[in-house]
């Protein structure tokens, strides 16, 4: 085996390590501002560090993790995204339940 193949997986067995050890303390990941975009899934990622939150763009949809202990505080829509009012009240219509297929109504 090369040397260079040796020193490889020696740099990835350490990285797994450090990540088990990170993982079990409770250390959140830490991530750094980027731009991504996939042509084979039509997706759109932005990563943006903030004061208080990592906010993490897919597709208009932002999902935001606290910075100190990298749990989900909240999702939200961002500027780019194509939901509009029209389509949040179309998803959102509540069927009477006469009009569901299962429903037997009876007097």
């Amino acid at each position: 085996m090369p040397l260079r193949t040796i020193v490889g997986l020696g740099r990835l067995w350490i990285r797994v390590l450090a990540g088990k050890v990170y993982n079990l303390a409770g250390i959140p990941g830490i991530v750094r501002d980027c731009d991504y975009s996939s042509i084979a899934c039509d997706a759109r990622i932005k990563v943006r560090a903030k004061e208080m939150f990592t906010i993490i763009n897919v597709n208009g949809l932002d999902v935001y993790f606290h910075r100190l202990t990298g749990t989900i505080d909240g999702v939200g829509l961002g500027a780019t995204s194509s939901c509009s009012l029209e389509k949040v009240r179309e998803s959102a219509q509540i069927l009477e339940p006469s009009s569901l297929p299962h429903h037997t109504f009876q007097k």
